[in-house]
């Protein structure tokens, strides 16, 4: 009885902790294997695009000093259709989508992160500055999981400023229509 009480119990704890980082498609910020805070190996998403329906959640797992940002883009966009220009502004299909000189004054010294949260802006994770690494896991703190719950296209992007507009750490949601086609 006590065999059986333990596997269980075993079960459940793997099934809750499973749970938790549940997604049905996963995005890695950042390359494990190139974990240096200035390798530009580690300045990417991968995939860099990844289709889901209403209702499913994308996993951003984070390897690094990155930050998850998220914001709605023109419908069926690609990476093609970004344009960064000199102004700063990051256009897509010839719309402005966001502004990658409005940044986060709190967080200064060091590098600059991306604080514009105008009406494209979806969802942000948490900022790297934020985690005390002697004390807590702070790839698995900026991780995020997100349901996407209206279909479209989404342009997710490095909160990291000189890891957006130097090495274009960026990557596409598409997110269908629940039973819909692909």
């Amino acid at each position: 009885m006590k065999w059986f009480v333990t596997v269980i119990m075993a079960l459940l704890v793997g099934l809750l902790s499973s749970s938790v980082v549940f997604a049905d498609k996963k995005i890695d910020f950042g390359d494990p294997d190139f974990p240096a805070p200035m390798d530009p190996r580690n300045h990417v998403l991968i995939p860099n695009e990844v289709t889901v329906k209403v209702g499913e959640t994308v996993r951003f797992h984070v390897y690094g000093f990155h930050q998850v940002m998220v914001y709605e883009v023109p419908e069926n966009a690609t990476l093609d259709d970004v344009e960064i220009g000199a102004d700063g502004i990051v256009r897509v299909d010839n719309v402005d989508v966001l502004d990658t000189t409005i940044l986060d004054s709190v967080h200064s010294p060091g590098p600059n992160f991306i604080h514009d949260h105008n009406t494209n802006f979806v969802a942000g994770g948490a900022n790297p500055r934020d985690f005390d690494i002697a004390v807590v896991n702070r790839d698995e703190g900026l991780s995020i999981n997100l349901t996407f719950a209206i279909p479209g296209t989404y342009l997710v992007l490095c909160g990291v400023q000189p890891h957006t507009v130097n090495d274009r750490m960026m990557g596409i949601v598409n997110v269908k229509p629940r039973g819909g086609q692909n």
